[in-house]
């Protein structure tokens, strides 16, 4: 991603530039991610923001990418779009991430050091490292906004606003040193696991106290029938 970096920064030479990433989280093994990049200011060449393209490996851990414009037998891509819109430039890659992938995802590992999503009986952790590393490798991007969407029940997090469903993260130059993005989301197996021993003991306990009844009164109508 850094020489993807430096081209765009070619593109948009004397511009600023604002970058998006949305993050669709429908259950924890299937994760949308879209990077859009945006233009700030409107000096900028169309015919080559036209033209543009260089393919990005969706595995941070893909080498060799960087040097040629050309995609790699073997290698999953993000999607890419461009074009202009209102005098202004964008561009955006887009996937469809499965778990293993959203570890290794080459959006994230290009401003994180590390992606973690832990398991404990509490919840399901989605922790990134402290330090936002894209304003020191792009010094024209002045803000990059993280949108995460998730119908899932989110038991704690750092975003700065929550819309409904949507979790978003606002990350600028002044806070890149610190800013981790952490959520922690309802643990739906322990949950039900608990949910069905609590059921489970509902109805041992039904049955002991309706045990008790039925000897009860078993005894008073066997005492009252005795002694008749």
């Amino acid at each position: 991603m850094k020489k993807l970096l430096v081209i765009i920064g070619g593109l948009f030479l004397l511009t600023g530039c604002t970058a998006e990433y949305n993050l669709t989280i429908d259950n924890l093994d299937d994760f949308k991610e879209k990077l859009t990049l945006e233009t700030t200011e409107d000096n900028i060449d169309y015919e080559n923001v036209k033209n543009y393209y260089w393919p990005h490996p969706i595995d941070y851990e893909v080498t060799g990418y960087s040097e040629v414009p050309e995609e790699m037998d073997g290698i999953n891509y993000y999607h890419f779009n461009n074009g202009t819109d209102l005098n202004k430039a964008w561009f955006s890659y887009d996937y469809d991430l499965n778990k293993s992938e959203f570890l290794k995802s080459g959006i994230i590992h290009n401003c994180y050091n590390k992606v973690n999503l832990t398991t404990t009986d509490e919840g399901i952790t989605l922790r990134t490292s402290e330090n936002f590393g894209c304003f020191s490798k792009y010094p024209p991007l002045e803000m990059v906004t993280v949108n995460i969407m998730t119908p899932l029940k989110v038991i704690s997090h750092n975003a700065d606003s929550v819309n409904n469903n949507i979790y978003t993260f606002n990350i600028t130059k002044a806070d890149q040193n610190n800013r981790s993005i952490e959520m922690v989301f309802e643990n739906t197996e322990v949950k039900n696991a608990q949910r069905e021993s609590d059921k489970l003991k509902f109805i041992i306990a039904c049955l002991v106290i309706g045990g008790f009844l039925a000897l009860t009164f078993g005894l008073i109508i066997y005492k009252n029938h005795k002694y008749k």
